[in-house]
């Protein structure tokens, strides 16, 4: 069995990775209310990634079934980040330290994507006419 302080140490670096989506998705946040005060060539750039998100958005707005199958997309990625979330956490307590470390990085992967899913399916929502 690992020591006590093994599994803080790993709590920590959990916690780190869990704080560092929430200051990418912050930052993103930031950068789209103050968009005005950046320089030239990086407003330029994020302004073509905005677009395209909301060209996306609005090519699906109006598509009841679409919005349904991302819903689904979103349900199942929630599934899957709290699936691997559990499956890290018993390969830490098993001492599997390689599946451990991968379970990890399955676990911030299916974090952010879920966050953008659902980042993707509150824009739909907010930019649809059926209400």
């Amino acid at each position: 069995m690992k020591s006590l302080l093994q599994y803080t140490d790993n709590l920590i670096i959990a916690i780190i990775a869990n704080l560092l989506v929430i200051f990418i998705l912050k930052i993103s946040e930031f950068l789209q209310k103050h968009i005005q005060s950046l320089p030239k060539f990086l407003k330029k750039q994020l302004r073509k990634i905005f677009a395209k998100q909301l060209l996306k958005v609005k090519a699906n707005r109006n598509n009841i079934y679409k919005l349904n199958y991302e819903i689904m997309k979103c349900q199942n990625l929630f599934i899957l980040f709290i699936i691997s979330m559990v499956t890290s956490l018993l390969f830490n307590l098993l001492s599997f330290d390689f599946l451990y470390y991968l379970s990890v990085s399955i676990f911030v992967c299916a974090e952010i994507k879920w966050l953008m899913q659902k980042s993707y399916i509150e824009d739909l929502v907010k930019y649809s006419k059926a209400k």
